[in-house]
């Protein structure tokens, strides 16, 4: 305004250099807080970044450990595991050798039970052999009922002996196949008394396997009832037929003999003096059984017993082998 421009145009000067220089300075500073805050933001970054470094290795450090006592309880459960089928293992194979030990111990034991089963029977076979020929070495010199008496005792004799002759030979030693026996006994019988000439046998008998409990008294009823009417049913030769039967059906075994001869009245008064009726009746009682008569046409004897089974026989027959022995 005064007019003095180059006065002017200095202080314009110095106010640019100062306004340069105060500008210049706040953007310095401005400046300078811009780097303090990226420097600090950076060192958080980095102290923020070191502490996800620290807890990613810290959480590495546990998940190995972790996976390392994982791995140590794995060994230990296999270890465990191994030992415990080795363990089983060695058990099983103990089991194994005492039940075969057991097992040939049994069998051992079966072939010996077995063996001296067949020595009685064969001792017992042989003794009543013996009896037999003492006894036919006496018919000469009997007769009448002595004879008659010797007779019935040879014939019930070799009925005992025949079958343990059957036990001695037959694969089954606790048992006798009564379709294979009864035909032997009365073909003896048949023999002995000299029915076969007039009398015709007819025999209907099938397959029962009973023990020596039952099979003996059997024999010796069978022996009795077919003696009778082979002696009494036909006199003076009478041409006739006897019927002999076995079955058996629901546990019972149904025994029976029938003839078409003269047949005679039973009664109470004779059934008490006849010593094979006698007999008999003492052998149904030992098998539990019962019999009936019928006497209309010919003389006919029906005898019902239970049946039981061979297995327990045998075992009672083992059991009074061992007592004998």
């Amino acid at each position: 305004m005064e007019g003095n421009f180059q006065s002017a145009l200095q202080d314009r000067i110095r106010y640019k250099a100062a306004h340069d220089a105060y500008t210049s300075d706040d953007q310095n500073k401005q400046l300078a807080a811009l780097k303090l805050r990226y420097a600090t933001e950076k060192k958080d970054r980095s102290i923020l970044l070191l502490r996800q470094q620290k807890s990613a290795q810290k959480a590495g450090i546990d998940q190995n450990r972790l996976i390392g006592n994982i791995l140590i309880v794995g060994v230990l459960l296999l270890i465990v595991v191994i030992g415990l089928l080795i363990g089983q293992y060695r058990l099983k194979r103990r089991a194994v050798a005492e039940m075969n030990r057991n097992n040939f111990l049994l069998q051992s034991l079966a072939e010996k039970k077995e063996w001296l089963l067949q020595e009685v029977n064969q001792r017992v076979k042989q003794n009543l052999h013996i009896v037999m020929r003492l006894l036919e070495s006496q018919t000469p010199y009997l007769k009448d009922d002595a004879l008659r008496a010797v007779e019935n005792s040879k014939n019930r004799i070799f009925a005992m002996s025949l079958i343990h002759q059957k036990l001695t030979h037959d694969a089954n030693p606790g048992g006798i196949d009564m379709s294979v026996y009864l035909p032997e006994l009365i073909g003896y019988l048949d023999q002995s008394l000299d029915a076969h000439s007039h009398i015709e046998i007819q025999l209907q008998i099938q397959p029962i396997l009973l023990g020596i409990p039952q099979a003996i008294p059997l024999a010796l009823i069978a022996n009795e009832a077919v003696t009778n009417s082979i002696k009494y049913a036909f006199p003076n030769d009478r041409k006739g037929i006897i019927i002999i039967s076995l079955s058996h059906e629901e546990g019972k075994v149904q025994f029976m003999v029938a003839d078409n001869g003269v047949g005679f009245e039973w009664t109470d008064d004779r059934r008490g003096k006849s010593m094979g009726l006698k007999l008999i009746k003492g052998l149904l009682e030992e098998l539990n059984g019962s019999a009936r008569w019928e006497t209309k046409r010919g003389t006919q004897i029906i005898m019902d017993f239970p049946l039981y089974p061979v297995s327990r026989e045998v075992f009672e027959i083992s059991q009074q082998a061992d007592i004998g022995i």
